[in-house]
């Protein structure tokens, strides 16, 4: 949800063209709710729910790798 909120909060200055002022006033609200949401999920890390979050670490990795083997292979005048 955070990643949502910090994409939301980019997209209205420079999208929406509206005052960076209400992108912060975005951020600050709906930032502190998932951060609430987070602190809340954190007690279930030690009773399971540390596996969607290695899968989701993992993910975050790989996908990236293989955006930019893409870019690399997109670039490349001999392929």
């Amino acid at each position: 949800m955070f990643v949502t909120t910090t994409m939301i909060t980019i997209q209205i200055p420079y999208v929406k063209h509206k005052p960076w002022t209400l992108a912060v006033a975005w951020l600050l609200f709906f930032g502190f709710l998932d951060g609430l949401f987070f602190g809340a999920a954190l007690g279930k890390v030690p009773h399971g729910a540390w596996i969607p979050l290695l899968i989701g670490i993992v993910l975050c990795v790989l996908i990236p790798c293989g955006c930019y083997g893409q870019l690399i292979l997109r670039s490349d005048p001999s392929s």
